[in-house]
């Protein structure tokens, strides 16, 4: 049996309880990172439109692609800050600055400054936007649906990066990523957020940053400096160049296929008329 003491001291427990779990701390007060999301999509939530250089601008926000952006959680203050109704210019300088608070790693501004995005791509400038897509709506790059994501990006880098990208899906590393390889690079895995030619050894792609290559083909240094030296890494026989050495190479290359060709038809021939001949004598002896 339950005596009164025991009765009471459980009675003080759950008030006790109730009364801690009733209380807001301040930190409990208002969602980290929330911001004034909800009154912003009040507008922007919908269809709404506005002109800027003689042309309408979107600017709809989709709550949904929002909330399941990798942003989703992020209020619209903390990129867009107040004032927040400016003109479209201001608006987009302010985001590229937001943007570098939370990704200083990734700020390849000119020196002496904290604007990222116009650096890599200065002509014409893109923003983070230029490559990333729909900031509003971005995704991590491991997500399929990314346009950074490796089953993607050579289809969003290609257009101005043509020639680059015809070599690419042309060489073993393209080749192996269209076949389904998960683990060959593609240009996000070698280039990353940062210029393409310097000799800072933090660029993956600079005559200092051999780790990127050599992570995967160990002992290849006296190949990488040749590739580095003589700037053929997207380069194959299609895009040897002009002239005498361009044509000389294209020469070897058919010459090498001819062979090959001529090679597998050859053997092929033979396995297939030796397997006839077999079969004729099995059927014979039966």
């Amino acid at each position: 049996m339950v005596s009164g003491r025991t009765r009471r001291l459980a009675a003080v427990v759950v008030l006790a309880a109730l009364a801690a779990g009733g209380r807001v701390t301040p930190a409990q007060a208002e969602p980290p990172a929330t911001g004034v999301t909800g009154d912003c999509l009040e507008c922007h939530g919908e269809p709404l439109t506005a002109e800027a250089g003689g042309r309408p601008v979107d600017l709809m926000v989709d709550p949904d692609r929002y909330a399941a952006s990798a942003h989703g959680d992020l209020g619209c203050s903390l990129c867009h800050r107040p004032p927040v109704h400016v003109s479209l210019e201001q608006a987009r300088a302010a985001a590229l600055d937001a943007c570098d608070t939370c990704h200083e790693n990734h700020d390849f501004g000119p020196a002496g400054t904290s604007r990222p995005g116009f650096f890599v791509h200065p002509d014409p400038p893109l923003g983070c936007a230029g490559c990333h897509g729909d900031i509003h709506a971005v995704r991590p790059r491991d997500d399929s649906s990314s346009v950074l994501n490796g089953a993607n990006i050579t289809g969003f880098c290609g257009p101005c990066h043509r020639e680059q990208t015809d070599a690419y899906l042309y060489s073993y590393h393209g080749s192996a990523r269209r076949l389904g390889s998960r683990h060959a690079p593609d240009c996000g895995d070698c280039h990353g957020h940062l210029p393409p030619v310097s000799l800072d050894p933090q660029v993956p792609t600079s005559r200092e940053g051999e780790a990127t290559c050599l992570a995967c083909h160990r002992g290849g240094a006296a190949a990488l400096a040749n590739l580095q030296e003589t700037g053929r890494e997207h380069v194959t026989p299609l895009t040897t160049g002009a002239g005498l050495d361009g044509l000389a190479r294209r020469a070897v290359w058919k010459l090498f296929l001819a062979v090959i060709f001529f090679n597998v038809t050859k053997d092929g021939a033979v396995i297939v008329f030796d397997l006839t001949r077999r079969l004729r004598r099995a059927g014979r002896r039966e």
